[in-house]
């Protein structure tokens, strides 16, 4: 029952004990990222409710307070017009960003293996690149079944042998993490597109102004950074090419640096216009440029202006219809060619999607130890490529059931799989899988942690209620062989009642706050 706005308050309570008694307990079987197994508040969130009900002023933790605060965040939000655009098999057009009331928090000592986990992850997800479209010993040696690379669309055939800027095929990765009594754990990683940065950002500028006197006392490391790292790593491409005398530099000298969207109509379009905003970039759609002498250059009123590094926002298949997708009408034709060439710099490099597979966990300890000779720190879901007889034999005796992944991208029109669909009875599935064993792997079931979020009753009061998380973190190349993991990352919940997050589905997002023992800067 929701707890109502008149609860009362007296000099006897704590902040603790206050938020206590808003917070309903999370289902049984997951972590409970607000309460230790005693009912008692982790440490985090003890200082961050002790915050807000310094000096006594336990009014602030009052249902009516935190409702408030809610309306305030969506009026923001609104204000913004932060919007997240779903697909027309979801429904169709433009909706106002979830954002949750309460950050998700994270202590010092876990983003410190985080931190290291996910910068390793990057390094070997690089590793990977580099080999697999150079001398593949990965494949010679058998540590990567060759039906996982070539079978996937991911693989770009015409980039076998391409040298990137500096040797670098990723300058940005995304890993997605689900928290468990155990750790921290991986589920999936995003190499091709990563998304979320922008929404992270956007996310932060506005929770952390609501909860201003918290956010400074609890010493929250800031976000800023990792963009200006970014930036800067793209603004140092290593390019063996000069510009052409036809065509002009741009106002601010330097390289010239473009973030290639798909257009309006892209799910997360409102992110694409926003870090080309904050980032300080130009915003381009695929016929917004042209290739000319190998080189790629910006249609302006005042000629063409060479581009010298693209921040890509579009999906490997429909960047160049000349070598890729023939039927695509939002590439730029050629692309390839200019990359191939070293004129310019395409950021992630085309090709990466086959690292996205869900059935590429299980190989990854072995690559790891064989390219970088070290143990993975953050563990990955066990996962288990029905592709290979003997791994789709062993999770059918070990597990009555199990997540049901699909190898490869989705194909519209084909039914959802995955969290999605939820825990599949394996037996109901043998026969499908028999059929075209590769399409599917199975991965074992990982209950989500439950994190804390406002739940307004629509009379001016409410509770803590519950949802299940996944956290996206990102890692950006510094340019010298080495990951910075920006401080915090893309939190998102699931919808009431259902444990597949996934922001199509009704998914809300919350500002994620890394905790330090040290004073944070300015920035």
């Amino acid at each position: 029952m929701p707890l109502q706005s008149s609860l009362p308050l007296d000099g006897s309570d704590s902040p603790a004990a206050m938020a206590g008694r808003l917070a309903l307990p999370v289902p049984d079987g997951h972590l409970d990222e607000l309460r230790l197994p005693d009912g008692t508040l982790r440490a985090p969130w003890a200082r961050f409710f002790a915050e807000l009900g310094e000096q006594g002023d336990l009014g602030s933790l009052s249902p009516d307070a935190l409702a408030a605060r809610a309306a305030a965040v969506a009026r923001q939000i609104r204000d913004n017009g932060v919007t997240y655009n779903v697909y027309a098999d979801q429904g169709g057009g433009a909706r106002a960003w979830q954002l949750e009331l309460l950050p998700f928090l994270i202590a010092e000592e876990d983003w410190a293996v985080i931190e290291r986990g996910a910068a390793q992850r990057a390094t070997l997800a690089n590793a990977i690149m580099a080999d697999i479209y150079g001398p593949q010993t990965l494949l010679t040696r058998g540590l990567l079944p060759p039906g996982l690379v070539y079978g996937h669309p991911g693989y770009m055939r015409p980039l076998k042998g391409y040298q990137p800027p500096g040797g670098s095929f990723l300058q940005t990765m995304a890993i997605d993490l689900v928290h468990t009594d155990d750790g921290w754990t991986v589920i999936a990683h995003r190499t091709e597109t990563p998304s979320g940065m922008g929404y992270a950002l956007e996310n932060r500028l506005i929770i952390s102004g609501q909860f201003a006197d918290a956010f400074r006392e609890m010493r929250v490391r800031r976000l800023p950074p990792a963009f200006a790292q970014l930036i800067s790593t793209l603004a140092h491409a290593p390019l063996v090419a000069g510009a052409d005398e036809g065509a002009s530099l741009p106002s601010s000298g330097g390289l010239h640096i473009v973030l290639l969207s798909p257009g309006p109509f892209n799910e997360t379009y409102f992110e694409h216009t926003f870090l080309a905003r904050y980032l300080g970039i130009t915003l381009v759609e695929g016929k917004d440029l042209t290739v000319r002498n190998d080189m790629v250059y910006l249609k302006t009123f005042g000629g063409l202006e060479r581009v010298d590094v693209i921040l890509r926002r579009l999906d490997d298949v429909f960047c160049d219809p000349l070598e890729l997708r023939s039927d695509s009408t939002i590439g730029v034709p050629g692309l390839l060619e200019a990359m191939r060439a070293g004129n310019v710099m395409v950021s992630n490099v085309p090709g990466a999607g086959f690292l996205e597979s869900p059935a590429i966990h299980g190989f990854l300890p072995g690559i790891a130890r064989a390219l970088l000779d070290e143990t993975l720190i953050l563990p990955a879901v066990s996962s288990w490529w029905c592709g290979e007889a003997a791994a789709q034999e062993e999770a059918m005796a070990t597990l009555s059931e199990a997540f049901v992944m699909p190898t490869y991208p989705r194909v519209p029109g084909e039914p959802r799989l995955g969290m999605e669909r939820g825990l599949q009875p394996l037996e109901d599935w043998r026969a499908r899988i028999a059929e075209t064993p590769d399409r599917y792997t199975l991965q074992a079931p990982l209950p989500l942690s439950h994190t804390p979020c406002w739940e307004p009753d629509g009379r001016g009061g409410g509770r803590i209620g519950s949802r299940a998380a996944m956290l996206r973190v990102f890692a950006i190349a510094d340019g010298n062989g080495g990951w910075q993991v920006m401080p915090g990352g893309f939190m998102r919940l699931a919808p009431p009642r259902l444990e597949a997050v996934s922001m199509q589905l009704g998914g809300t997002s919350a500002d994620t706050w890394v905790l330090s023992s040290q004073t944070s800067g300015a920035a």
